[in-house]
């Protein structure tokens, strides 16, 4: 069975109040469909802005001609791996890029490559399956109070909710005791994770 896309997610929302499934996010004259995905890309930011197994990443940032380090455009947080460094994103009024700012030395230039810590914002449908259907259940959850606003249909789908972020949870516990393990490209340190209800 293959995991859900982002039709797919949206649809389940509409269905959520009522509303027929479409066969494209691309519908004119919609509301609904709109504002279905916009709630999806709001609250997958939100769960992926804490940093977790499959969005977290070690890499070694290495400085420019300039002796500065670019942040990509998916970087919702980096933090140097190495204690005794503290570097921030921030954005160069010069140019507008975001690049890495060196707050202990007070400056945006670096001599020596540095290895970090990144949170990447994915595309919804490059995340795994469990983190896929805890965003959809708390985005279910957020239509359906902004749209129609049952009690009733909001007493389920917390429920709906809890049973999501328990399953969640459960599966970023047993990809963070790999991680640790195996020491891949992708690791999260225990002292990182920061799971928690929405």
């Amino acid at each position: 069975m293959s995991a859900m896309s982002k039709l797919e997610a949206v649809n389940e929302m509409l269905l959520a109040i009522g509303q027929a499934p479409v066969n494209t996010l691309a519908v004119a004259g919609i509301r609904d469909v709109s504002v279905a995905s916009t709630i999806l890309d709001a609250i997958s930011r939100e769960v992926q802005t804490d940093g977790h197994s499959f969005n977290t990443f070690v890499e070694t940032a290495t400085p420019d001609v300039n002796d500065e380090i670019a942040v990509a455009s998916d970087a919702i947080s980096v933090d140097a791996t190495d204690p005794s460094i503290e570097v921030i994103p921030w954005v160069d009024p010069s140019d507008s890029t975001r690049k890495l700012y060196d707050t202990v030395n007070q400056r945006p230039t670096f001599e020596d490559p540095v290895e970090v810590s990144v949170v990447k914002l994915l595309p919804f449908e490059s995340l795994p399956q469990h983190a896929r259907r805890y965003i959809v259940a708390l985005a279910k959850l957020r239509f359906q109070a902004s749209v129609v606003g049952s009690p009733m249909l909001n007493s389920l789908f917390e429920q709906e909710v809890g049973m999501a972020y328990a399953s969640f949870r459960k599966t970023e516990l047993l990809q963070q005791d790999n991680n640790i393990l195996t020491a891949g490209g992708t690791i999260i340190s225990r002292n990182r994770y920061r799971l928690r209800r929405y």
